[in-house]
């Protein structure tokens, strides 16, 4: 937040100070790009954690369905369901 500020306060007085001072010869400032030095991203925390209870699910199950999308939907379920074994 604080360099965005700071970044458009100096565009501003770049291109203020370039029409108040021809004689400076610096060209009107159309954009300002700042690099932060020590910029260190933040890592994405993983939380990993223990399942409190088995899959109890065998996933052999058969369904009868006529749309394309919910057998899909329905295989993709089985397919977790015997991963998690």
């Amino acid at each position: 937040m604080e360099i965005d500020c700071n970044k458009d306060l100096l565009k501003s007085i770049l291109t203020s100070f370039s029409q108040m001072a021809p004689e400076c010869d610096i060209p009107i400032v159309k954009k300002v790009v700042a690099f932060h030095t020590k910029y260190h991203p933040i890592k994405e925390l993983v939380l990993k954690t223990h399942p409190f209870y088995g899959e109890l699910a065998k996933g052999d199950f058969n369904f009868h369905l006529t749309n394309p999308s919910l057998q899909e939907t329905f295989s993709k379920i089985r397919e977790i369901i015997r991963c998690n074994q």
